[in-house]
């Protein structure tokens, strides 16, 4: 992406509703970094990434973890950092995986603004096989295929 700011990933409550407060789980590109946020519970876990600036149109590899009250973030293979929260609990979500926004994002999420202008090229949860997502998208809006001469990004 050459974006500075986007919401990559969201899964909390259902479309439409208000996010705060509810438990979630989401990625985000703020100020050309990723910031990985998880709410369980008691409150928000933010991990946010300061060394490798994303908003640069190459090709990064990400890999988020989340146990608990813990999590980390991994860019590139080369560094990673971690956070975790107060109190350990699993994650209550009800709703969809959201790529590249949500339907309503600042009230979705109660913080980011706006939804990820970019390419997501692959997408896996919990060790499963690449998620094909074209074929897997419930629905898609101003969704294109990524192409070698559109910026690329690549989240796992």
């Amino acid at each position: 992406t050459n974006a500075s700011n986007g919401l990559v990933f969201w899964q909390g409550q259902g479309p439409n509703e208000d996010g705060v407060g509810r438990d979630n789980i989401g990625l985000a590109v703020v100020d050309g970094y990723l910031l990985f946020t998880f709410t369980a519970g008691s409150g928000a876990v933010d991990i946010p990434n300061r060394h490798i600036q994303i908003d640069d149109g190459k090709v990064h590899t990400v890999v988020l973890k989340r146990r608990g009250n813990y999590g980390s973030i991994e860019i590139d293979n080369e560094y990673l950092e971690h956070g975790e929260g107060s109190y350990a609990k699993g994650i209550d979500i009800q709703g969809n995986i959201y790529l590249g926004g949500a339907p309503n994002v600042s009230l979705m999420t109660g913080r980011f603004n706006q939804g990820f202008v970019g390419c997501i090229h692959a997408f896996e949860v919990q060790d499963s096989h690449t998620i094909e997502l074209g074929a897997k998208a419930i629905s898609g809006i101003n969704v294109k295929p990524c192409s070698s001469s559109y910026e690329e990004e690549i989240v796992h």
